[in-house]
């Protein structure tokens, strides 16, 4: 089974561009043992921000209350009470087609991503009735080989 031990860390890098062709079931049992989350989006269908904000709502279980738009985007990925977990992985295959009709959405996702995944690693974690700690918040962007470039190039993973 190929090693996906730096997808459920909280250091540095925690975006990961990786080829369409990874063995996603082996990346599913690489959840650790003191348990994860792996969500998985495709960016197919998530080429606007009105589809983003619908498959985010729908996977991780926003509350009624989503706003849909990037403030309250940004407010419940950073809390998921609807979908606890020790770590959490976010995986998107056909990566380099999310947001891909709205540059500018695509631009805002990146840059915000990469706050929540810090924020979840460097100060709140896991509330009191966890005991606290830091929580691995990553993200795995597939694609094909020919399109890797310029997703890390939009990602900023280069």
């Amino acid at each position: 089974m190929p090693n996906f031990d730096d997808l459920w860390t909280t250091s540095q890098p925690r975006m990961h561009v990786l080829s369409d062709s990874t063995d996603l079931d082996s990346l599913r049992r690489s959840v650790p043992a003191s348990g994860g989350v792996v969500v998985e989006l495709d960016g197919g269908l998530m080429r606007t921000a009105k589809a983003f904000f619908a498959e985010f709502f729908r996977e991780f279980r926003f509350p009624e209350y989503f706003g849909w738009n990037w403030a309250a985007f940004a407010e419940c990925i950073t809390e998921l009470p609807g979908c606890p977990a020790h770590a959490y992985l976010l995986v998107i295959e056909q990566a380099n087609l999310l947001l891909v009709d709205s540059p500018a959405d695509r631009e805002i996702f990146f840059r915000l991503i990469k706050d929540v995944s810090s924020e979840w690693a460097n100060s709140f974690g896991l509330g009191p009735e966890w005991n606290g700690g830091e929580v691995p918040f990553n993200v795995a962007l597939l694609c094909s080989d020919e399109a890797r470039m310029q997703l890390e190039e939009d990602a900023g993973c280069r």
